[in-house]
């Protein structure tokens, strides 16, 4: 749920990690390193791909992200680029105090993929159960437990099956500043190590840049670079194999309430 569940996007998709961490005041906002403007009311993304000789391609996922005037986002949309038509779509809900309350994912080609989260808080405020539900029968598919280190950011995140068995566990790491550092993902079902890590990368305060390992955990097979303007908003990053070639760029465009 880097960026869209995992990576789509960098404002609602960094989501697992971002988005767990964001999320623990019970608000989806901005992830660390983006300028947060609340007359932002719209953001475009378009996705370019490269050949093996370096031509782009042309645009391959386009994603649009709709905030309201308290900077929050509402709606997320995936666009099939050629046709311009919404491939699937997220609405989020907030209820008292503007903590986050359950967001709906509609999958318009499948609809049995259909479904929505419910948020759960302890009496502190943190969010500690999310619990995924089919949108079709209403029945609870698997659920998310969060725990928190004692500077009160999110430290795990494991996740089960209907049947209470451990599919996913996810470990994060934050600096002094509070900021997400590093987050690592077991999945229990093959094996009790870990499967991909990825390291964060800051500079005066803006995230810019993220490397991403797999398997032995000791070599980068991919890294992130986020690229911003003069005024420090978020125009584009770029999608680097692990020898430094771009294979993707993502291009931003902010619309903004008048």
């Amino acid at each position: 749920m880097i960026f869209f569940r995992r990576f789509i996007s960098v404002f609602a998709f960094c989501v697992p990690a971002f988005l767990d961490c964001a999320a623990q005041d019970g608000a989806v906002k901005y992830p660390p390193g983006l300028m947060h403007d609340l007359h932002v009311q719209e953001v475009s993304e378009v996705q370019y791909t490269f050949s093996p000789a370096g031509g782009q391609l042309p645009p391959w996922t386009k994603n649009t992200i709709d905030f309201d005037t308290s900077g929050r986002i509402v709606k997320v949309q995936r666009f099939d680029p050629m046709k311009s038509t919404a491939i699937s779509s997220e609405i989020y809900h907030y209820g008292p105090g503007g903590k986050i309350s359950r967001v709906d994912f509609y999958s318009y080609g499948m609809p049995e993929n259909s479904c929505f989260e419910n948020y759960i808080y302890d009496t502190t405020g943190r969010l500690v159960l999310r619990r995924d539900s089919s949108m079709q029968s209403g029945k609870i598919t698997g659920f998310a437990v969060f725990t928190y280190d004692s500077s009160g950011l999110v430290q795990t995140k494991d996740y089960y099956l209907k049947k209470k068995k451990l599919q996913d566990r996810f470990i994060y790491t934050s600096d002094s500043a509070g900021r997400l550092v590093k987050d690592v993902s077991y999945y229990y079902l093959e094996s009790d190590k870990p499967i991909d890590m990825h390291v964060y990368f800051y500079e005066d305060g803006r995230l810019t840049g993220e490397d991403v390992y797999l398997h032995d955990m000791k070599v980068s097979c991919n890294r992130v670079g986020y690229v911003y303007d003069g005024n420090g908003k978020l125009t584009s990053y770029n999608f680097f194999d692990g020898k430094g070639k771009l294979l993707s760029r993502t291009d931003i465009v902010y619309t903004y309430y008048r």
